[in-house]
């Protein structure tokens, strides 16, 4: 219980911090900073529990200790108190501007004329910090050397995070992007219904719960989806210190009240109720808005959109995904999640159909897996392709958990495929292993490298999904006619796409070389001072999955031709595999432009030098910069050592 005792400042700072506020802005009437006075709190718990027990030794015992370094502390007591922190800046910063733009919030319309309410949201508010924080300050208030090292569950749990927190942020930008052009009469739409809120109806969110007549405000939220994905993915990250034998049992089950009572409070009690009420009154009248409805689905995690894929979409992914449910998958997903599991709770269209409802062990078991809702159009299309109901899934192509399912298991076959074919040609017909005869290269390297290589390729796809899924449902610039943007663009998109992917890969690359990045993402890589092409992809996850992010944001930003798309991807993965061949050849005419094998061998030697990965002329911006030479090949140490022992 020694534990929780140190919870005791922490929770009392959350209330002492709100309890100012509150006697400053109370008798003002004053609700423009409350948001604002939400944030401070965050901020000042989650760096009170991590720096506490030095704060105390300095002005409650007088002694003269200097405050700890970062790198006293542990990575994952840095990380989470970096997302709390970044979350709480960025969320309360776009609230406070904007009360504050608006001269007011107008949910506090007539709260803030009673001052005995208006202090009870305040007192309310530290209890939101104190409850939700849980996780961060448990994971805070510990010394450094009981936290395990970082895992596999700790960047799933960074990974969840950072997607919530992206769509938080995008689903601002865009809500705020719709105002702005309705202001300046660009449209005249009554309610927003594209980008993310075309997939839900509450992407943003009011978030403020009602107990009764209690009305508890909390932040505004661009997702509940948004904000228990955010809070889910801390108490993930906790988890692991969590479950050390220096917490009591349980500790890590009571932590995760965290992202329940957000989940309680938006759901249940919060956001989504009250703005559905709205709304229904609102736009009672609007078809629009009743056909929007019926469209847009708000209830996760208990059901899932199944929206049709854009009209515009071209993307690699849906084409490999076409064939792959044509020839294989259909027929997969028929016997795996059959309609006839689902007759019960289908709608009365089903009722027509020739189909008895299955009675078997794994039909029932199934009955309780989410699906759409499938319209009369789907039952009786599929029913008249199939002639046979029982070789129809109720997971429909287009239903984005079964896409997410079957892209998982395609990309994880295609990048083994990938990674074993050109890196084991590039092995047989290309390195010189008479490298392996270097006094650097380790013992059973090649098994190593393939062995790291294949545990980070899940965790890689788990990362890279998010993209993928997003080109199947058709949000990247992917096009198909050559005639679409002319052939212009198609030859000058090829040297765009490069020139973009490795100034993003040169930055990232550099980024990761900085001492704490190095220490616990990028080091695993420069294990092999001298790389074979299976070293190529033998990356920490959340490493190899940094440096592919060019890759797929150039889609998103510029449009590029699906076929030369998939032409590229293939070679910049063939050329990742080609440059780590250990390779010194220099002296050819293309040297000082191209970032070839015997810049990156330097590279993995000197490690400070040459983070480009095509060309050269980023390392030369940026000072890091190396021009290979034949006396720093590291053959001549083989050939010195043989000459040395002859």
């Amino acid at each position: 219980m020694a534990v929780f005792s140190r919870l005791v400042p922490v929770a009392a700072s959350a209330y002492a911090l709100q309890t100012i506020f509150a006697l400053i802005f109370v008798p003002q009437q004053n609700e423009k900073y409350y948001d604002l006075g939400g944030a401070i709190g965050w901020v000042s718990t989650t760096f009170l529990s991590l720096y506490y027990p030095a704060l105390k030794a300095r002005f409650w015992n007088r002694s003269l200790v200097s405050f700890p370094t970062l790198a006293s502390f542990a990575s994952r007591q840095l990380l989470i108190t970096a997302a709390v922190g970044l979350w709480a800046v960025r969320l309360g910063g776009f609230l406070a501007m904007r009360a504050i733009k608006s001269g007011g919030d107008s949910r506090f319309d007539e709260i803030k004329k009673q001052p005995k309410k208006f202090t009870y949201y305040w007192m309310a508010q530290a209890t939101w910090i104190t409850l939700v924080g849980l996780p961060v300050y448990l994971c805070n208030i510990t010394a450094s050397h009981i936290h395990p090292p970082l895992g596999v569950r700790d960047y799933l749990g960074l990974a969840l995070y950072a997607g919530s927190f992206l769509l938080e942020v995008a689903a601002d930008y865009q809500k705020s992007a719709w105002k702005k052009a309705k202001e300046r009469k660009e449209h005249d739409e009554e309610f927003i219904s594209s980008g993310l809120w075309s997939i839900s109806r509450h992407p943003k969110c009011v978030s403020y719960a009602v107990f009764e007549h209690i009305l508890i405000v909390v932040p505004q939220c661009d997702s509940y989806v948004g904000e228990v994905g955010i809070w889910t993915g801390i108490w993930v990250l906790s988890s692991s210190s969590l479950q050390s034998s220096a917490y009591p049992r349980g500790t890590a089950v009571l932590a995760a009240i965290s992202p329940l009572f957000i989940y309680l409070l938006l759901r249940k009690a919060s956001g989504v109720p009250p703005l559905e009420r709205a709304a229904d009154k609102k736009f009672a009248h609007n078809p629009k808005y009743q056909q929007y409805k019926k469209k847009g689905k708000h209830t996760w995690p208990s059901e899932f959109s199944s929206l049709p894929p854009s009209s515009s979409s071209s993307s690699i992914m849906d084409l490999v995904l076409s064939i792959a449910d044509e020839y294989l998958l259909d027929d997969f997903y028929a016997r795996l999640i059959p309609l006839s599991a689902f007759t019960s709770s289908l709608n009365t269209t089903a009722k027509f159909l020739p189909l008895a409802e299955s009675s078997s062990a794994w039909s029932k078991l199934i009955s309780h897996l989410p699906h759409p809702q499938l319209s009369s159009q789907y039952l009786l299309s599929a029913y008249e392709s199939s002639s046979s109901l029982p070789n129809i899934s109720a997971w429909p192509r287009d239903y984005i958990p079964r896409q997410i399912a079957s892209l998982s298991v395609l990309t994880l076959i295609g990048i083994h495929v990938l990674y074993f074919l050109f890196a084991g040609l590039s092995y047989k017909f290309i390195f010189n292993h008479e490298m392996m005869r270097h006094p650097r290269f380790l013992k059973n390297q090649v098994r190593l490298e393939i062995e790291t290589s294949l545990r980070a390729f899940p965790v890689m796809i788990l990362l890279t999904l998010p993209w993928f899924e997003a080109e199947v449902r058709g949000y990247s610039k992917l096009y198909d006619g050559l005639d679409t943007y002319g052939y212009f663009y198609l030859f000058a998109s090829v040297p765009l796409y490069l020139v973009f992917t490795d100034y993003g890969i040169y930055w990232i690359h550099r980024w990761l070389h900085l001492p704490f990045f190095y220490k616990h993402l990028h080091k695993p890589h420069h294990r092999w001072l001298i790389p074979t092409p299976f070293g190529s992809h033998a990356f920490h996850p959340v490493d190899g999955y940094m440096q592919s992010v060019p890759y797929h944001l150039f889609i998103f930003i510029f449009p590029l031709h699906r076929v030369l798309y998939l032409t590229l991807f293939v070679l910049v993965n063939f050329w990742s595999i080609f440059i780590h061949d250990s390779d010194m050849i220099t002296g050819h005419a293309f040297e000082k432009v191209i970032n070839g094998p015997a810049h990156h061998t330097l590279h993995h030697l000197y490690f400070t030098v040459n983070y480009g990965q095509y060309f050269t002329w980023a390392d030369r911006w940026g000072g890091s910069y190396r021009q290979p030479e034949s006396s720093l090949d590291p053959l001549l140490e083989v050939k010195a050592l043989d000459a040395k022992k002859n």
